[in-house]
């Protein structure tokens, strides 16, 4: 839906600042039904939403300055199709709020961004971006290729961040971002690079944090490197926490094979721990509206092991809308105490086998 600037704004502003500037309004809405066979050690049914794609309404908006340079801002807020609430309570444009300058050597941007490991990996070369599956996401989401809740602990979004994202030049696409840490302890800094050419898509990223702490309440972990007690209210506190992800993607004419790998190293009081995560997937279009999709992934946090499997079936109504079906089964292993499907919660203590089958429906505008 695009707008420019009308009505009482043509008494106000000059015509020429008119006719250069706009406004995008975009969003996505998803909602369904999913089937649960385990979740705290119960079986349940639930109504829930973002699942294919998170539930978001945003705007963006260029003005042209001339000689090739933009003024452009982006506004994004997340929340819940099925209760109407915001996703996170404490901020309006929770997933991204920045403003910036492009122009012929790129785009500098400041304000709340994304982690770069998401635009580079997460949300282009992963299971759950090319299935359309939030739960296809890596257990525990602790190498950060999904964008949670950000709160006082844990910014996985890059709050007071500036970044700088280059042109494409032949397929090649690079970006860094720097998080300002202001009165607070945590610092980031985050580093990608994307080539796409033809049918071959890559993407190399790799992000360094200080004092950042984790929740690790949705894996059932309640102690690591030396901590103990842990829970929702008591979090993992880390020295530095560095992650390296990597993922392709290839399409032979209706199929498509993509995977990915992700290496994260936590460090707290002289202890580490590292979190490891391989995947792959096929999608194969057989009809020009309907896909079918399988996924496969493995989670390893030291000894503990999560494997997964997604199969998936999405069919297009329009360019817009779509209608799915995923079935999406994990196996805990090794000392995991439980599965955890991620965005599902842990399936209770003793419980290592969990599957969810959902039926949902998808509009992007």
């Amino acid at each position: 839906m695009r707008f420019t600037r009308m009505g009482l704004i043509l008494g106000l502003c000059p015509i020429g600042a008119i006719a250069q500037s706009a406004v995008t309004i975009y969003g996505s809405i998803d909602a369904g039904v999913t089937r649960v066979s385990s979740k705290a050690g119960h079986s349940v049914v639930l109504l829930d939403a973002g699942n294919m794609a998170p539930d978001r309404i945003g705007f963006r908006g260029s003005e042209d300055l001339g000689q090739g340079y933009r003024a452009i801002f982006l506004l994004e807020n997340g929340f819940f199709s099925d209760t109407g609430a915001m996703r996170w309570s404490q901020s309006l444009f929770d997933r991204q709020a920045y403003v910036g300058i492009a122009g012929p050597f790129g785009v500098l941007t400041m304000g709340n961004q994304l982690d770069n490991l998401l635009p580079a990996i997460g949300a282009t070369l992963t299971n759950a971006a090319l299935s359309g599956g939030f739960n296809e996401y890596h257990p525990g989401n602790l190498d950060n290729l999904a964008i949670a809740p950000p709160n006082a602990f844990d910014p996985a979004v890059f709050a007071n961040s500036i970044k700088f994202e280059s042109i494409d030049i032949n397929g090649v696409k690079a970006r860094a971002s720097y998080r300002v840490p202001e009165s607070g302890p945590v610092r980031a800094s985050s580093y990608s690079v994307n080539y796409a050419r033809g049918p071959l898509s890559t993407g190399l990223a790799y992000s360094r944090y200080n004092k950042r702490q984790y929740n690790l309440a949705a894996l059932g972990i309640t102690d690591l490197l030396g901590q103990t007690g842990l829970s929702a209210m008591t979090l993992l506190k880390t020295d530095a926490v560095s992650t390296v992800a990597a993922g392709a993607s290839y399409q032979f004419k209706n199929i498509l094979l993509h995977g990915a790998l992700t290496h994260v190293r936590m460090e707290s009081g002289g202890n580490s721990e590292s979190y490891r995560s391989a995947e792959a997937g096929l999608n194969y279009r057989y009809t020009p509206t309907t896909t079918g999709i399988v996924g496969v992934s493995q989670t390893e946090l030291g000894t503990r092991k999560w494997t997964q499997l997604s199969l998936s079936a999405v069919h297009s109504l329009s360019k817009r809308t779509e209608i799915y079906a995923r079935l999406t089964d994990q196996i805990a292993s090794g000392d995991a105490t439980q599965a955890a499907i991620w965005g599902l919660g842990p399936a209770g203590v003793g419980h290592k086998h969990q599957s969810a089958f959902r039926l949902g429906m998808h509009h992007g505008f």
